[in-house]
């Protein structure tokens, strides 16, 4: 889309969506994680350790009519979505990076509307996080769960919807954050309660009425959810408005929709960088 010249010169452009300007940074986003070849590599290490270790220790003191059965099956759901939580939280701190660098500036007073630097940016992280929570899924045969094409297929598109909200918050913290180690300190308090609200480790229908109610406002809550109902089919959707029992597409759509909410609000934290 062409500029004004007044916009050329101050190096902010119209609030639309520039394609070109989102796919280069997304681009850059790949080519940052595939060259990072250790983070690649050890980022299975950690969701192996929580599938063996924690879900067999874990998985002696839950009631197994409680979780279906197998708690290492109930778990590979929770640990698909832990995955996939740390790695797109990375790219906020990204931002910070760049920020730090100087490489932000840079992009901020490009041709280029700031809703595209963000969807380049958390499409980015969004599509590494997704393939690392996907990646998660070759441990299944060694818990005892066998999966078909379409257990596969069901999971992507939950993966992508979490993945891209959890990018755009962190996005959103970062640009309102002046140093990593701030970042570091929000993105821990964050972090730990989207995940143990989330149902991860423990059902949601057995849990009181308050800790329910938190659940509702955690996007990890739908992304276990939707994961479990397309990994798990046998095992019964989570009560989390009261009785009302969400299905898959319920919960893709409660995803969607908190997606759009989170985008305005990193848009608006960018907004404010100078």
């Amino acid at each position: 889309m062409a500029t004004t010249t007044e916009e050329r010169a101050t190096g902010r452009v119209a609030p639309t969506l520039n394609i070109t300007g989102a796919v280069s940074i997304w681009q850059r986003e790949l080519i940052r994680f595939f060259r990072e070849r250790t983070r690649s590599t050890t980022s299975l290490v950690q969701p192996l350790l929580y599938l063996l270790v924690f879900g067999t220790g874990l998985g002696a003191a839950v009631r197994r009519s409680a979780v279906g059965g197998n708690y290492r099956i109930f778990l590979l759901p929770g640990v698909i979505v832990m995955t996939a939580l740390f790695t797109s939280m990375m790219s906020g701190m990204s931002v910070v990076w760049d920020r730090e660098f100087g490489f932000l500036k840079e992009i901020l007073v490009a041709p280029v509307s700031r809703p595209s630097v963000i969807a380049g940016k958390v499409s980015g992280g969004a599509t590494t996080a997704s393939m690392q929570g996907l990646a998660i899924l070759i441990f299944s045969p060694i818990i005892g769960l066998h999966l078909n094409v379409l257990h596969v297929l069901k999971v992507i598109p939950a993966l992508i919807l979490f993945a891209l909200s959890v990018n755009l918050l962190g996005v959103a913290i970062a640009s309102r954050t002046q140093t990593m180690q701030t970042f570091f300190v929000i993105q821990n308090f964050v972090m730990l309660p989207l995940f143990f609200l989330s149902g991860a480790v423990f059902p949601i229908n057995t849990v009181p009425a308050w800790l329910r109610a938190l659940a509702t406002i955690d996007p990890a809550t739908y992304a276990v959810d939707s994961i479990r109902r397309a990994l798990i089919p046998y095992f019964p959707a989570a009560q989390i408005f009261g009785s009302h029992r969400t299905t898959y597409f319920e919960d893709l759509a409660i995803l969607a929709i908190l997606g759009v909410g989170l985008f305005v609000f990193a848009v608006r934290g960018l907004n404010k960088q100078p």
